[in-house]
């Protein structure tokens, strides 16, 4: 199985981009790779599912924000979807966590990308 995949959300909204237990090195040209794709492809709401990372190296989270920013750009955002406790203490350790939306499930991503779609709005 590959280290970084994703699958589609809800018809087109957006998408869930699942990572390993270690975003690194490789990984995070694989991570790059898959950000890359959904962007090219017009998705710009992306979940990172974290839920199963427990490490993430300085170029897997410059892929995390350079995605904020060009998904914030195009009016989509990133959401961290239950993110482990190993990677929010990084994500706050570095002082970027307040630039992402956490939620618990799926559902919580799609109510935050319904409501960022009525009223026009980033949900960060």
């Amino acid at each position: 199985m590959e280290s970084v995949v994703y699958r589609p959300l809800e018809s087109g909204t957006g998408a869930v981009v699942e990572l390993g237990n270690e975003v690194r090195g490789v990984t995070s040209e694989e991570f790059r790779a898959v950000v890359r794709h959904l962007l090219g492809r017009g998705v710009y709401w992306i979940a990172m599912d974290f839920r199963n990372s427990w490490s993430a190296d300085s170029m897997a989270i410059g892929v995390l924000l350079m995605t904020q920013k060009l998904c914030s750009e195009r009016g989509g955002a990133v959401i961290l979807l239950k993110p482990s406790k190993a990677i929010l203490s990084l994500l706050q350790a570095l002082q970027v966590h307040q630039y992402f939306t956490t939620v618990d499930d799926e559902e919580s991503v799609l109510e935050k990308i319904r409501r960022a779609k009525i009223k026009g709005v980033n949900v960060t």
